[in-house]
């Protein structure tokens, strides 16, 4: 995410990005769980900080390619089917 005030480099995902930290303060949408922006890691002073309805990840929030996500996944539906816990499930309460 890019909110600089000089001369956008990109204006249409300064644009975008201006957009989605707009709809965030104004609660136009519920929230975001974010993981990759244009500056990492994320500057101490960027806005998104300050918003409790934003979760903010590393640049690790998970696997990302089909290999890694396709066991997850069949484990986690097998779980789900036989009425078993998930594994991965994010506790909001902890914030991860």
């Amino acid at each position: 995410m890019h909110t600089s005030t000089s001369e956008p480099s990109q204006p249409r995902e300064e644009l975008a990005s201006y957009a989605l930290l707009t709809a965030l303060r104004e609660r136009r949408i519920g929230g975001a769980v974010l993981d990759v922006f244009d500056t990492e890691p994320l500057p101490p002073e960027h806005p998104l900080w300050e918003l409790d309805n934003v979760a903010i990840t590393p640049h690790i929030a998970g696997p990302s390619i089909p290999t890694e996500i396709a066991p997850i996944f069949n484990d986690n539906l097998r779980r789900y089917a036989a009425g078993r816990g998930l594994r991965h499930v994010v506790d909001r309460t902890r914030g991860y």
